[in-house]
């Protein structure tokens, strides 16, 4: 992707944060150039690209101020208006998103859990074994068997 290197804030946050379909809806954004004489109504046009663009920076978990920064730079709208359009028509998708990462995460964390739990088990088992055969030295020398007669 070339980017206007003048303001190497800008490009370099687009740079590294929009890779793949979201650069691709960036420069969809710039392509299509829509009707901004109505502004109070948002262009058919770049309804669903802003939208999958809200779902990759969801994705991406850059759904931050920087990234709502930029914004204005694309399309026509301030920060606070494109801020709430893309939360509002992308909260299905947060949720889902949420759960996703939920999912993924508690699978991983089984997992984890399930290796920790195979290796506490097995020097468990190592321990009272020696335990056990402390015990019994212990119990043999006290009762004056000699441990090592076996």
């Amino acid at each position: 992707m070339v980017l206007d290197q003048t303001n190497s804030c800008e490009s370099s946050l687009l740079y590294s944060v929009h890779e793949g379909s979201a650069d691709q809806h960036i420069r969809l954004f710039i392509m299509l150039d829509p009707d901004w004489s109505n502004k109070k109504s948002f262009p058919e046009v770049l309804v669903e690209p802003v939208k999958a663009l809200g779902r990759k920076a969801i994705d991406l978990r850059i759904m931050d101020d920087p990234f709502f920064d930029v914004l204005p730079n694309f399309i026509r709208y301030n920060r606070f208006t494109m801020k709430r359009w893309i939360l509002n028509n992308c909260k299905d998708y947060v949720s889902t998103s949420i759960e996703h990462k939920e999912t993924e995460l508690m699978a991983e964390l089984k997992s984890e859990v399930d290796k920790l739990a195979e290796v506490y088990i097995d020097e468990r088992d190592k321990a009272v074994e020696i335990l056990n055969e402390e015990r019994e030295s212990h119990t043999k020398a006290a009762c004056g068997i000699d441990p090592q007669s076996r």
